[in-house]
């Protein structure tokens, strides 16, 4: 797919992304350049060769300008997970230019709404002009104890994941999440490649939960955790973090970070009852109707 756009200067050709174009896009990276970037655990080129991927290169003339890259529809959301211009360029500009091309491709895909996670406030006022308003934030959380949570008697088994149990952690992930929460599988497999630590909880014989935790230079994060709804409320998130503080602590690891939104109060919850405290680093989450 191939549009432009006559200016003043120079035609604006947006193309979506092609694998001859990776040596372009490694190139602007190495430039100056504005980044918007939530990959998570994806470096920008293994995500841009991901299936689930959908990206649009921005040129000005034979000059690549920018790259934007949006995730796959879940449940009618659509992350918008990179937006990559070079510094110089008229970035609200190219970016209201790129919307109308790729809202159309956007729709067809079921798609109704479109999140971002505003890291920079650099990009609110881009955004902003884009249409999108506030929707939610990420509110980050941090344990910082030597105190260790007692273990209590359960009917809940927690163990390592196995790779049978991948199906079943798609499945929980899937319900335990609303959207635009939801990770598309290929996400999750990728953050269990990526974790150091991948325990799941049974219950009943049935597997109920699981968590991804990974490290970082002084402590851990976690990274991801969810309990199928029926399974709620039976101390299947309180079995999976005692187990993962425990874990931690027989590495000499005492802080562990958590992510959650402000709205997800049953999460922070559960966190506040482990000793974690809100650090005041939150993140805006805008959304756009389309």
């Amino acid at each position: 797919m191939i549009l432009h756009h006559s200016s003043d200067t120079q035609a604006v050709s947006v193309i979506q992304y092609q694998r001859r174009d990776r040596s372009a896009v490694r190139d602007l990276f190495q430039q100056p350049h504005h980044l918007h970037s939530q990959l998570d655990w994806y470096e920008a080129d293994l995500w841009l060769e991901q299936s689930s991927a959908r990206a649009w290169t921005i040129w000005q003339g034979q000059r690549l300008a920018g790259v934007v890259g949006m995730s796959e529809t879940l449940s009618g959301a659509v992350w918008l997970r990179l937006a990559l211009f070079r510094l110089g360029t008229d970035v609200t500009s190219l970016l209201r230019h790129t919307w109308g091309i790729i809202t159309p491709v956007l729709r067809a895909s079921d798609a109704t709404q479109v999140v971002v996670l505003i890291g920079d406030d650099w990009w609110l006022l881009h955004f902003a002009a884009l249409g999108f308003t506030a929707f939610d934030e990420v509110v980050t959380l941090r344990r910082a104890s030597m105190n260790l949570p007692e273990i209590q008697q359960s009917p809940i088994q927690v163990r390592g994941l196995t790779s049978p149990d991948m199906p079943t952690v798609m499945e929980i992930d899937r319900e335990a999440f609303v959207s635009p929460w939801q990770m598309p599988p290929s996400d999750v497999r990728q953050a269990e490649r990526m974790s150091a630590s991948a325990m799941v909880a049974v219950l009943d014989g049935r597997l109920v939960g699981f968590q991804f935790s990974t490290f970082y230079f002084d402590g851990a994060h976690l990274a991801r955790l969810a309990v199928h709804p029926d399974a709620q409320g039976r101390g299947v998130g309180h079995a999976l973090m005692t187990d993962l503080i425990l874990r931690m602590a027989r590495r000499s690891v005492y802080i562990i970070t958590v992510n959650t939104q402000l709205t997800n109060t049953s999460s922070q919850r559960l966190y506040q009852r482990f000793r974690f405290a809100r650090t005041g680093y939150d993140l805006p989450v805008w959304s756009l109707t389309i």
